[in-house]
């Protein structure tokens, strides 16, 4: 019981955090969508390739965050461990 309740709270976390990941994006979408009609008129590329190139630098920022922290991260030897009792 206790194996499933740990379960059920796994996947509401996750589909929880699917649902705010993917709200978020809309918004930042619906951001960028409103900065480039602010600017159609005199700067429409200039505003097309500012955002473009905010979108990269952030994800540029979070893929070394996550190598940071997937270097830093000490090795799991759980598995090894129960594949050597066999």
């Amino acid at each position: 019981m206790d194996l499933e309740d740990e379960l059920r709270s796994a996947i509401t976390i996750l589909l929880t955090g699917l649902a705010a990941t993917v709200l978020a994006l809309f918004a930042v979408l619906f951001g960028v969508f409103c900065v480039v009609a602010l600017f159609w008129d005199d700067h429409r590329i200039a505003a097309l390739l500012g955002a473009s190139a905010a979108f990269a630098l952030v994800s540029i920022f979070l893929a070394v965050l996550i190598h940071r922290h997937l270097a830093n991260k000490p090795a799991d030897r759980t598995l090894r461990r129960a594949m050597n009792r066999r």
